[in-house]
């Protein structure tokens, strides 16, 4: 190869390329945005529609149905959920991943821009937003008054200051302030002064209405010019209202609004209560901008609450959540295990290299290539993620693969008794083709992940892209840089290693005692590199001040002595094994057959979750509570988070919840008996344990309470439900669809393993509807309207007009007497005109049940009862589906499906068994054409399953599932296993070529590619090893990718030493 010659003879120019590939990475990494997932477009669009004055099963037949049947027809679209509430339709529209959401958006306005003559005159135009769960505040700041719980000063400084200053910072889309209440300027009417005056409420409003507005005079000539004229008859103050005329009497006398009502500044009734620590507060929801970076924005706002704290000391800012923390500490977590499997790493080259300068030159890799990778991350726009650097974190170990087989070939060559710089010419030739051949096998697996469709290819993407970075960076510094360093070194003393013959063995005990001696060898071998990692530590530790140099070579002496011993051992049962290959196969076989079987049994899981520290308690109380009583229940499990050590804090909201998405997605709505407590941990306090406790503690009050486990981003954007599993009831009938899921859910409840059951179909809300006499009406000469007008302004008061109060418009709201009791309003007597009739002569009262929102997905309607179960997910499937037969259908509209998490994963195992089998084919296709041969890759490939064995016990020991990660763990080990086993086939085939007999060959290659081939594996174990041991925030969501490449590894390798060997013995000519 031209580049290792150009690289040994032209050693400045090499430097000066390297150290312009490391100052550029040092910048790249500071310039590097740093975020908790990849910046991924999710390919959503919601439609909002109002139509005022309409219930949910209007807005269904008018505004919903006709709207979902046009958007099921658009190119791309593959999931449409809608949500009918009180006078608003939401449409989610869900499309296929990697759609152009621009022309999507443009197609989308068009279709609805069709439906004009459709829908009804009296809705409002439908508008599309982007919402998408990273949408989600990025922060919860709590606004508080240190010495009184009154908050009306407060809202005043937020609304006009704080929420101003925060909405002006680069990154912030929007600050939107909960817990507060409006201002409003309240009429309130004396019913006797109106009835003895004739007046009725119709004259009354329309009066001061049309006394308050502004209005263009067009233009009017001033001068020689031509000015425009605006006419102001806007109301400025309360007395502007007092003052308006009502009534003008025949005696020129004039009625005004004082004089038949009180007119006051007051505010609106609460629809929504916030506190922090218990303790009455405002709220802000932060939110950044789509292409906004979360760690930057909350950093800046963060020191704009700093400054606001110095200006306003009286003044508590306190950020309640803040998803950058989790972010940070997930970051440096991984950068963390980075460092410190790096570290690991080393020490093992030192373990098994007999100098310290080798060992350095190998360990060169490691930072160069991780900085070489930030230069390509950052020109590739990805940002430093959990994702993107867990493809670094998986790939530290690996990093030095390539330099240790070129190292130990070099050193080979030395002890012939070459030249420093021949040796680095030939020892890197000789294995240039092995190691490239071994990295692309590896980077071949990243390639189906990349096709795979979905939101977890997209996420994924990344990390493989990063570790496709940092082994193409080793595999070139291990052709440049080592063989530079290399040449530089002295001579070795010349030394050969004999392959001895092993005596012959006749018993079978004793042939089964040889082969379980050395299926229990992986095992031996790690505990004696722990022994000596530990030994080498102590000796350093107590010789490090007096004689290093003694100590260091003590400890070296000492390894290669075990070393040597374990070398000859292995080398007596190589030969035992070619000996007896029938006998190992046959074990070998058995093994995996067992190692199947175990994985089966292992739980399954789609995704980790992952500890961020902190947890939502959602309570709903029964439909028609009202909020003051709501407020109550919630003070209740206030008063134990207080006396609970374990809580940092917690932020509640009451009335108003992120869970709830009419809430969500319109700020002026409310839902009086809904309540959320944000609830942070202190460190090192495990959020299951907590939420068990008090899942035990609140399950006896009158309130239903479920639990969410910190923010579901990652949940959200990968589609699964957190709740676990999700039996869904579809049809058209509610009330038989409610009936069936009620059923599901006391079956359901019955059942031990299942616990927090929920279901959304006790969002029946108790109403007395009052339908118009038209017949009684007409008698009367009473309009329609005059009844409507009535009954609002009796019961909350109705909006008549409005006007500006510092930039900023309050409602000027007409009120009688208020009823709160449906017979005191019945008998009230309506005015209009001459007429006088009761209201309960007008209309028929009855009391009836409605939903508060109807759900359908894909056109159909749908309740869902979710559910958590304790165990194996197949085993609660099943009692799942043994409950379901249980439920008679009605009709064959009705269906009920399990979905949820086991949806999820089955279509998630299938996308990962498309990704192996897709891998393994791309790694034959490489070993074949390195080989030139069809056959031999099938011996070097024939190790790849042996790595289940590994995988099954690890995951089994750690009692981690198979979960998605997992599966991503044994997609990249069919890439990585296979690399030992090309080492000692092509040593194998080169020996041969040079004329050694068929069995010699693999013996002196087996004997010779013995140190590299554990070298590599032990520096990827113990590069993975911080990974797999999970320390740190965000670090459940990589242990069980690194736990199972590790135990594949491990198994893999110590297989690949006896297998290879005698399939190649076995089948190679």
């Amino acid at each position: 190869m031209n580049i290792i010659k150009f690289s040994i003879n032209r050693p400045v120019t090499v430097l000066m390329f390297y150290l312009l590939i490391l100052i550029t990475g040092v910048v790249s990494f500071l310039r590097l945005p740093i975020d908790f997932l990849p910046d991924i477009g999710y390919p959503q669009l919601t439609v909002i529609c109002v139509y005022e004055n309409s219930s949910p099963e209007e807005i269904e037949k008018l505004i919903t149905k006709p709207i979902e049947e046009v958007v099921s027809t658009l190119k791309g679209v593959r999931k449409v959920s809608s949500v009918s509430g009180d006078d608003v339709s939401v449409i989610t529209l869900k499309y296929n991943w990697g759609t152009n959401m621009a022309y999507a958006s443009l197609s989308l306005r068009e279709q609805l821009d069709n439906l004009r003559y459709i829908l009804p005159e009296e809705a409002e135009r439908p508008n599309i937003a982007k919402l998408d769960p990273s949408d989600d505040p990025v922060m919860f700041i709590s606004v508080s008054d240190k010495k009184t719980a009154d908050i009306k000063e407060i809202q005043k400084l937020a609304e006009n200051l704080i929420k101003r200053r925060l909405q002006q910072l680069e990154g912030v889309a929007s600050a939107e302030i909960i817990g507060d209440t409006e201002e409003q300027i309240e009429i309130r009417l004396d019913e006797g002064k109106i009835k003895s005056l004739g007046l009725n409420l119709r004259e009354i409003e329309n009066k001061i209405a049309l006394s308050s507005f502004n209005s263009p005079g067009g233009k009017i000539k001033d001068g020689h010019y031509k000015i425009n004229l605006k006419i102001s008859g806007e109301f400025k103050t309360a007395k502007d209202i007092e003052n308006t005329p009502v009534l003008y009497l025949k005696n020129g006398g004039i009625i005004l609004v004082k004089d038949i009502a009180e007119v006051r500044e007051t505010l609106k009734k609460e629809k929504s209560i916030t506190r922090l620590n218990a303790k009455r507060s405002l709220g802000l929801l932060i939110r950044k901008e789509a292409d906004a970076n979360t760690v930057k924005v909350c950093k800046t706002v963060r020191e704009t609450l700093k400054e606001l704290q110095k200006e306003y000391p009286e003044i508590n800012f306190d950020a309640a959540s803040d998803q950058s923390k989790f972010i940070n500490e997930s970051i440096y977590a991984v950068l963390e295990a980075i460092v410190i499997g790096g570290l690991l790493a080393f020490l093992i080259l030192f373990l098994f290299l007999k100098d310290l300068r080798s060992p350095l030159n190998i360990a060169v890799v490691i930072p160069v290539a991780v900085i070489t990778s930030f230069v390509m991350m950052f020109f590739k726009n990805i940002s430093l993620n959990i994702i993107s650097l867990s493809g670094l974190a998986l790939g530290v170990g690996m990093l030095v693969d390539n330099s240790i087989v070129v190292s130990e070939n070099i050193f080979r060559h030395k002890e012939k008794g070459k030249p420093a710089k021949q040796a680095a010419l030939d020892g890197t030739k000789e294995v240039g083709l092995a190691i490239t051949a071994s990295t692309f096998t590896t980077l071949a697996v990243f390639l189906p992940v990349i096709y795979v469709k979905g939101a977890a290819a997209s996420l994924f993407k990344e990390q493989a892209f990063t570790v496709t970075f940092s082994l193409l960076s080793s595999l070139i510094v291990s052709l440049t840089a080592l063989p530079l360093l290399a040449s530089f070194e002295k001579k070795t003393k010349k030394s050969n290693f004999s392959v001895k013959k092993k005596n012959e063995h006749g018993k079978i005990i004793k042939k089964l005692l040889i082969s379980l001696k050395f299926i229990l060898l992986p095992f031996k071998m790690i505990y004696l590199i722990f022994k000596y990692l530990l030994l080498g530590i102590w000796i350093v530790a107590s010789k490090i001040f007096s004689c290093p140099g003694k100590a260091a070579l003590k400890f070296s002496r000492f390894f290669r002595k075990r070393f040597s011993a374990f070398r000859k051992a292995y080398l007596r049962f190589l030969d035992y094994s070619l000996e007896n290959k029938t006998l190992v196969l046959v074990i070998f076989f058995l093994i995996f057959i067992v190692s199947v079987f175990l994985l089966t049994l292992l739980d399954k899981e789609f995704f980790p979750e992952t500890d961020q520290g902190q947890f939502t308690v959602l309570i709903r109380t029964e439909p028609g509570t009202p909020l003051e009583k709501t407020n109550e229940n919630v003070s209740l499990a206030e008063k134990y988070l207080l006396e609970d050590d374990r809580v940092k804090s917690f932020f509640s909201s009451v009335g108003k919840s992120t869970e709830d998405r009419l809430s969500f997605y319109l700020q002026n709505t409310s839902s009086e008996n809904i309540a959320e407590i944000k609830v942070n941990l202190k460190e090192n306090i495990k959020t299951d344990k907590v939420i068990d406790d008090y899942r035990k503690l609140l399950k006896n009050y009158a309130f239903s309470v479920r639990f969410a486990k910190g923010d579901n981003l990652l949940s959200s954007i990968l589609e699964f439900e957190d709740s676990g599993l999700a039996v869904s009831v579809y049809g058209e009938n509610l009330d038989s669809m409610k009936e069936k899921a009620e059923k599901l859910k006391r079956l359901i409840e019955k059942n031990n393993i299942f616990y927090d059951v929920n279901t959304d179909c006790e969002t029946e809300t108790p109403m007395i509807e009052l339908t118009v006499n038209r017949d009684a009406a007409a008698l009367y000469n009473i309009e329609t309207s005059d009844i409507v007008d009535f009954i609002k302004t009796n019961v909350s008061g109705k909006k008549i007009s409005e006007y500006r109060k510092f930039n900023k418009k309050t409602d000027i709201t007409l009120i009688s007497e208020n009823q709160t009791d449906i017979q005191g309003l019945a008998d009230k007597q309506i005015n209009v005109g001459n007429k006088r009739a009761a209201l309960r002569n007008l209309v028929n009262i009855k009391k009836i049940t409605a939903f508060d929102e109807i759900k359908r997905i894909d056109q159909k309607r749908k309740f869902t009862v979710t559910v958590k179960y304790r165990g194996n997910i197949d085993k609660a499937v099943g009692e799942l589906e043994k409950i379901i037969k249980n439920i008679e259908l009605d009709n064959s509209n009705e269906r009920i499906e399990i979905g949820g998490v086991n949806k999820e994963i089955n279509k998630s195992l299938k996308s990962l068994i498309y990704a192996l089998v897709f891998a393994v084919v791309l790694v034959y296709m490489i070993l074949a054409s390195q080989f030139e041969s069809l056959k031999l890759p099938f011996i070097v490939m024939f190790v790849a399953p042996m790595g289940v064995i590994g995988v099954a016990l690890s995951l089994l020991v750690t009692g981690s599932s198979v979960s998605i990660m997992s599966g991503l763990g044994m997609i990249v080990l069919s890439g990585i296993i296979v690399n030992d086993a090309i080492l000692l086939a092509d040593c194998a085939n080169r020996l041969q070529r040079e004329g050694t007999e068929k069995i010699s060959a693999i013996k002196l290659a087996a004997s010779a590619r013995l140190r590299p081939i554990l070298m590599t594996t032990f520096t990827t174990v113990f590069g993975l090893l911080p990974l797999a041991v999970g320390i740190g925030s965000g670090a459940e969501l990589q242990s069980p990718m690194a736990i199972a490449v590790i135990g594949g590894m491990l198994s893999a390798t110590f297989l690949t030493l006896i297998l290879i060997p005698v399939l190649y013995a076995t089948v190679e000519k």
